[in-house]
């Protein structure tokens, strides 16, 4: 019973963690849209690939930073699984104040986002982020 109390705790003190780390970003988002489906696994790779072909990337402006901040600080953080991640991602570089130079996230359907470097998934249950989400995909001309 004790050994289940402290790793709830232990568990806890780390999805802390990590909401935390992500209030001192820079965002940066790829000039890419792919409507296929991915596994997470191709989802890491895509990342290469656009490193390689030196894809543009669009730098966020501090207000969507700020509001991307917000809506992971109010998600609901998981533990990544290997698994098939669906269709029309956006892929992005966080330049997190961790220590890391940079995390290669990913945002699915404008469900959740998937820290590849963190192994860590945040799903966005408010209705508004997801609509606020869905609204800055298409200002940048990456549409579903």
């Amino acid at each position: 019973m004790k050994n289940i109390l402290i790793m709830i705790l232990l568990t806890m003190s780390m999805c802390v963690r990590h909401t935390d780390s992500y209030k001192h970003i820079k965002i940066e988002m790829y000039e890419f849209y792919n409507p296929r489906g991915y596994t997470t696994a191709s989802a890491y790779g895509t990342f290469t690939q656009l490193d390689e072909r030196q894809t543009n990337k669009y730098l966020l402006d501090s207000l969507s930073t700020e509001r991307i901040s917000a809506i992971l600080s109010r998600a609901r953080i998981k533990r990544m699984k290997q698994s098939k991640t669906g269709l029309n991602l956006l892929f992005f570089r966080f330049t997190l104040q961790d220590g890391n130079p940079s995390h290669r996230v990913c945002l699915h359907q404008n469900n959740c986002f998937t820290d590849f470097d963190s192994k860590i998934v945040f799903w966005i249950d408010d209705e508004a982020d997801r609509l606020w989400l869905k609204k800055l995909q298409q200002q940048y001309g990456l549409m579903q």
